[in-house]
Parts: C-alpha cells; structure tokens; sequence
C-alpha cells in the first residue's frame, strides 16, 4: 500500500483542526514561551533547565498552595536553584528522578524506574551564553527478555548527555558533542510513536554538531550526527536532521522537520509537520503528522508509516491541569508493527516546586487488514522529582 501525498496532508490538517484539544513541558506555549531556549540549554528543548527555567517553574508554573501569601512569587523563583538561596558560582548541578506504577488488567501491576539522571552545566562565561553540559541516567532493562543472551550486557547507566554550547553570533548558535536530535516536537512521553517510534527517543542520543539559528519570529536547526560512538560501530545511525519553526502569530508556532540516516543495516527518512497553539494562560494544543520510512539494506524491502498526534492540556488552577492525547499510526506492513489509535486522559499536577504527579488512562485499540482488534486498557500513575 503506496502512501499518497493528499492523504498525507489530509490527515495532518485534521489533526491541525481539532481547536478543542491541548499536554505539557512544549505546550507551554500556553505561557507565551514559544522558544525552547528560553528555559533550556539544549536549544530543541530537553534536558536540563538553565536558571531561568527553573524560577519560571517555581514563581509561575506549579502550585504555591503550601506557601503563606508573604512568600511572592519572585521569592519562590529565587529559590530555585540546587541550593535554595544558595550561589554556586558557575555550576549547576541537578537531579531528576521519574518513577511509574503501571496497572494493565490480567498483567502484574509493576513499579518502573523510567529516569535516574544526574547533570551538571557549568557555566564558561559570565553571561551564562557558553555552557558545558554533562549528565548521567539510568536505562531500566526491558521486562520479559531475561532469555536473551545480550540480557546482561544491557548497559543499565549511560552517559545521556555532554556537549559544549557556544554562541557563535547574535544569532547562530553551536553545539557540538552528544545530544538528542533535531526533530520535531520533543515531547516528554518517549512512548509516543513521534519520539521512540522515529529512533529519537528516551535514549537514542547521538554524537554531532548541532548548529541554530534563532531569530525574532523563527528559527532553525541543521544537526549533523555521526550516531551513539558508544554503540557497536555498525549499529551507528548517521545522517543529517533539518528542523525550521516560526510564528504566524504571537500565539502559534508551526514548524516543518526531516531526517535522514543510515548504518549498515538500515536506511531511514523521516519527515513531519508539527504546530503549537496558545489557548491562553496554561493551555495549548500541539500536533504533529509525519511519515516514518524503512529499507532494509540486506532486503531492500521498504516499510512505511504515516502516523500523528494531538494533545492537549486545560489549565484546572495554577499548578493543575487536564491533558488529554489522541495518536494513530498506520502503516503499509501489517506484520512489522501494529497500527493503532491510543486515547489517553488523565492529569498534570505541580502541587509543589520540583514535583511532579500524572494520573492517565489509556486506551490502545489496534487493528488489522482482518478488522479491529481487542481494546486494551492500563493505567499510569507518575511521580517525578526534579532538584
């Protein structure tokens, strides 16, 4: 089954059209952010966040209900840093944890250890503009593959992370070392098919030099990788990732990325369209359509996949929000990968600085060129710690 153009941009304008639907972290838009290095070093977003980034969190974005009104906001942001008050001169150390309890009927309920990072930036110059950054995770290993015989050699800690940032000119950045690539919306949920689907997500970082262009109303991204140099060299995807957004206005932010990599046994071009919306203080709907496309090397058999999201996120009151996600992908070999619809409700809670809750249900429904297959059920609940 060809994929045609106009089917394509059909269904991307669709999900483009849904005004109703908005989740978080790139959908804070909502707050009038619409460039990711404004609260990151990493300028695509992801990572750590600089100093900025962490008072925007404690003085605006999560709860202040366990604060007396004689704390302001501006107080709350000042402390926010490792220390709480405390200057660390040109480090900045940080840790993050995000554990998940998942309950799927007829499965044993599990505890997941999804993220164990350690990070440090340090600060080149006094304007905080050139940056070290370096971080260390942990990789839970996959449940039911204990029989594999590569199970013990699943590396459980990595280094995630470490490149320099430096500012070549008023407008062009550089970063050069290990980082995620340049694509798309980066979402936090690694589990949808635009991130873990496409090969960037929680942990396929790659070696490169990442170059950016940041403008008023627009930006762009050229990211040239060589693949994880800590991988088995014939496994290293390299290739090249474009991404360009701008602003048709103070509220949206609509972008266009494409991909293209290679090892020695596959080939890989992906390609999508992705927006963000501002529905005011809070909230905002973002999207995404793009298509995912396989050839095997040895095989030369191609598969192809078309798949897109929109997600949501309805500010509750400060700190708490509704989010809701509708995903579908499609493809043209029934027996490589499902295709599916997933429906996810639930909620974002900031009760406090530096925590985070998620409460979701989510409805997988696969189907087949037999027919539908059987809904699926299971349920998330997240905590997330951030220091």
């Amino acid at each position: 089954m060809k994929f045609r153009i106009s089917t394509l941009a059909a269904l991307t304008i669709s999900c483009l059209g849904f005004a109703q639907w908005v989740q978080a972290y790139p959908d804070f838009i909502g707050y009038g952010y619409k460039s990711c290095m404004t609260c990151h070093y990493n300028g695509a977003g992801g990572g750590a966040l600089n100093d900025y980034g962490r008072a925007l969190f404690h003085a605006e974005i999560s709860s202040r209900a366990f604060f007396p009104k004689s704390i302001t906001d501006e107080r709350l942001g000042e402390l926010s840093g490792f220390i709480p008050g405390k200057d660390l001169g040109r480090f900045r150390p940080g840790l993050k944890l995000r554990e998940l309890y998942l309950v799927k009927p007829d499965n044993p309920n599990r505890s997941i250890t999804m993220q164990a990072d350690a990070s440090m930036a340090v600060h080149l110059d006094a304007d905080q503009e050139n940056v070290l950054m370096l971080s260390f995770g942990y990789v839970p290993r996959p449940f039911g593959k204990k029989s594999d015989p590569d199970y013990d050699e699943i590396k459980t800690w990595i280094s995630r992370e470490h490149y320099v940032r430096l500012k070549m000119s008023e407008n062009w950045w550089a970063f050069g070392g290990m980082m995620d690539k340049a694509f798309g919306i980066r979402q936090v949920d690694h589990t949808l098919f635009s991130r873990g689907g496409l090969g960037i997500g929680q942990n396929d970082q790659t070696h490169g030099v990442l170059l950016q262009r940041v403008a008023e109303t627009n930006e762009l991204f050229v990211h040239l990788f060589a693949g994880n140099l800590f991988q088995k060299s014939e496994l290293r995807h390299k290739g090249l990732s474009l991404m360009y957004e701008f602003d048709p206005s103070e509220s949206a932010r609509l972008g266009v990325s494409g991909m293209m990599s290679q090892n020695e046994y596959m080939e890989w071009l992906r390609m999508a369209l992705h927006g963000r919306y501002s529905l005011g203080k809070g909230g905002a709907i973002s999207a995404e359509g793009g298509v995912r496309n396989d050839k095997s090397k040895a095989t030369s058999v191609k598969t192809d996949t078309m798949y897109g999201y929109l997600q949501s996120q309805l500010p509750l009151t400060r700190g708490y929000f509704f989010l809701s996600n509708l995903q579908f992908v499609f493809q043209n070999s029934l027996s490589n990968f499902p295709n599916d619809t997933v429906l996810s409700l639930g909620s974002l809670m900031f009760p406090a600085p530096r925590t985070e809750f998620r409460l979701m249900a989510i409805l997988n429904r696969p189907w087949k060129a037999e027919g539908v297959g059987e809904d699926a059920w299971q349920y998330q609940a997240q905590f997330h710690l951030s220091w």
